[in-house]
């Protein structure tokens, strides 16, 4: 296959995966926000677009807390948004016309990933399993931050791949301030720095020890530097210290109390847990919620085990379905039909992710980078709870490896198109 006709059906298949993903915005999703982090999201990219940024202005705080500085989520996400609030009078229609664009740049990027990996058709194969992939697109027609993690993490993945391919000190650095973008988006995306692009870097073993160390530090350099604005915004308006996010208090609140330690709720998260404990500062607040679920752990840890497996079996909907479907059909108006098909379409795809592992090992291409998004969500689930949500790195991986393996068993390519190799 060519480079040009590449490119053209690259294009095709986004050009339909924009219109698929139009369609369903207008069929499914362009209804009126309930409560859920959309909320949070769309008030926060409005509150720039009108000249107050990162303010409380939706009821996810005390009343008493309207207009104090927030940072309950990273800002990546309101900020993308922001120009699109002030050009279209806030139209949440076209935020998520918006989010679907930027999820057609992530079948693109799983494309060209793939076809850096194993080959031109290969990528084409990606892009078209990216498309039709439910677990991918059904983000795209919400006003959240998850289609912006997935784009972030097949640009980090496209940019690692290429430094183990040919090393260079423009790759490395890529590769970290990538990483630092989707922190912007993701809080838990901070763990895909120590557990991917680092040991990605140190594992070219072809490069001395001390060039090796140097490129990884680079790329922690990158990263820091990309993330330090917001750090340092944070730090000089809360009382307590404020990274990317104090969101992780009520999420570790909600994850860790007796409604979700036992019974139907086990391994999941409960909003009702997570009620305002102060409205003197909502980084007090975080930091009073992330102490009480400290201390809940510590005194149940006898429960840890069971809690962790459920957490795990959430993560990969493999456990309790239908409260996952209930919830996003309540929370962020996906339809079940949706959910669902996002689970047949993941039971379908991980034999064939399997089988691509086994594909890459052969040809002597490296699946570390790969693999360790799965551990990176599996972790992100043991340490939080399990949510669908969490596990949008994890598809990335699992539609490029899925697409490996489908190519590898359609009709032999021509020579033209090559297997490139990463040997680590």
């Amino acid at each position: 296959m060519s480079r040009r006709r590449f490119v053209v059906l690259l294009a095709i298949i986004g050009a339909v995966a924009f219109a698929g993903r139009v369609a369903y915005i207008l069929a499914f999703t362009d209804r009126p926000i309930g409560f859920s982090d959309q909320l949070y999201y769309r008030e926060v990219a409005v509150g720039i677009a009108h000249g107050q940024p990162f303010r409380a202005v939706v009821p996810f705080v005390p009343h008493s807390a309207i207009g104090w500085p927030e940072a309950e989520h990273p800002p990546l996400t309101g900020i993308a948004l922001a120009p699109v609030a002030w050009l279209t009078g806030d139209s949440e229609l076209a935020m998520r016309f918006v989010i679907a664009a930027v999820g057609v740049g992530a079948v693109v990027l799983i494309g060209a990933l793939t076809a850096g990996m194993a080959g031109r058709r290969a990528g084409v194969v990606a892009a078209a399993v990216a498309t039709a992939y439910p677990n991918l697109w059904v983000n795209d027609g919400l006003i959240m931050s998850e289609t912006f993690a997935a784009l972030g993490t097949a640009a980090l993945l496209l940019f690692v791949f290429r430094f183990m391919r040919r090393p260079t000190w423009i790759d490395a650095t890529l590769a970290g301030v990538t990483a630092g973008l989707t922190m912007l988006a993701r809080g838990e995306a901070v763990l895909l720095l120590p557990l991917l692009v680092v040991p990605a870097l140190l594992m070219m073993k072809i490069q001395p020890l001390h060039r090796r160390v140097a490129f990884a530090g680079v790329a922690t350099l990158a990263a820091i530097v990309v993330i330090t604005p917001w750090i340092a915004y944070n730090l000089g308006r809360f009382d307590k210290p404020v990274f990317l996010s104090y969101g992780d208090g009520g999420v570790l609140l909600g994850a860790n109390c007796a409604d979700t330690y036992s019974g139907a709720r086990i391994g999941g998260w409960d909003g009702f847990c997570t009620i305002p404990l102060t409205a003197k500062d909502l980084s007090v607040d975080a930091a009073q919620k992330r102490s009480k679920a400290i201390r809940y752990v510590r005194g149940h840890v006898g429960r840890l085990p069971g809690v962790v497996l459920a957490r795990i079996g959430r993560e990969w909907t493999v456990y309790r379905l239908w409260q996952t479907v209930d919830t996003r059909r309540a929370g962020d108006g996906v339809p079940p039909w949706a959910t669902y098909g996002g689970v047949a379409a993941l039971a379908a795809l991980a034999p064939l992710a399997a089988a691509g592992v086994v594909t890459l090992r052969h040809r002597r291409v490296a699946v570390f980078p790969l693999v360790s998004t799965l551990l990176v969500v599996t972790l992100v689930a043991v340490i939080f709870y399990g949510s669908i949500r969490y596990r949008v790195p994890a598809d990335v991986a699992i539609v490029v490896l899925a697409a490996v393996a489908i190519d590898r068993w359609l009709p032999r390519r021509s020579a033209a198109d090559t297997t490139l190799t990463v040997r680590p």
